[in-house]
């Protein structure tokens, strides 16, 4: 994760493996985790929210697989499901010149 300043003008990236969020009134520290029983998120795109697992599989991303998907919290909002698509409430909008960037990237092990 990393803050960047960039144009209003320049498109954010379309990669799944990174998305640039508009971090303006984000509360709260980012963490990392799976997908917990409750779990809401509003895709980008989307006219509201819906349930996490209703989305993961909407996706297509198998029953076994759904709960290795990575999840990107800012507190309590989901902001990113990582390597899918991040959330419609942080969408990066013609004003915004400051943009949290985020990379998803395997770990070596």
């Amino acid at each position: 994760a990393e803050l960047i300043e960039t144009s209003p003008s320049t498109t954010p990236p379309t990669s799944p493996t990174t998305v640039e969020l508009d971090p303006e009134d984000m509360s709260s520290d980012l963490c990392i985790r799976f997908g917990a029983p409750g779990d809401r998120f509003f895709p980008l795109g989307s006219p509201g929210s819906r349930r996490l697992s209703r989305f993961l599989a909407d996706a297509g991303v198998p029953k076994e697989e759904r709960r290795r998907v990575p999840l990107v919290f800012a507190g309590a909002e989901l902001v990113w499901v990582a390597g899918m698509r991040p959330c419609e409430p942080r969408k990066v909008c013609s004003h915004t010149t400051t943009r949290l960037r985020l990379t998803l990237s395997k770990s070596a092990r």
